[in-house]
């Protein structure tokens, strides 16, 4: 086998839950949509004769802090994975049992008897 033939082994992409449904992420989600306002404002204040300036000092600062926070998000995020996908898994099956149990009554109650006509 060649170098060139040898393939990398990719990593499965990790899913994470929306941080919209985990509580302790609420105030950062708040944050970062304060920061990415100020974020508009600065690029706007950063644009001098139609031309965009990513160097301006005002706008690189307020991206490092969205970016910042946005780290924060996704390692809170990943912190509190574990406990929300086994509340979740435990959501679902409840759900299912439901369900199956509302399935099993339907079939055992006897068939609704349809009026005759004389």
């Amino acid at each position: 086998m060649a170098e060139g033939d040898k393939k990398e082994a990719v990593k499965p992409k990790i899913v994470l839950p929306d941080p919209k449904k985990i509580a302790s992420t609420k105030p950062i989600v708040e944050e970062i949509a304060k920061l990415k306002e100020g974020l508009t404002k600065a690029k706007a204040a950063a644009t001098k004769d139609g031309k965009f300036s990513k160097y301006a000092p005002k706008y690189r600062n307020n991206l490092k802090r969205l970016k910042r926070a946005q780290r924060s998000l996704r390692k809170e995020v990943l912190r509190c994975k574990s406990a929300y996908d086994t509340r979740e898994a435990k959501e679902k099956v409840a759900a299912d049992a439901a369900a199956a149990a509302a399935k099993k009554a339907a079939e055992a109650a006897p068939p609704a008897e349809e009026k005759k006509e004389a």
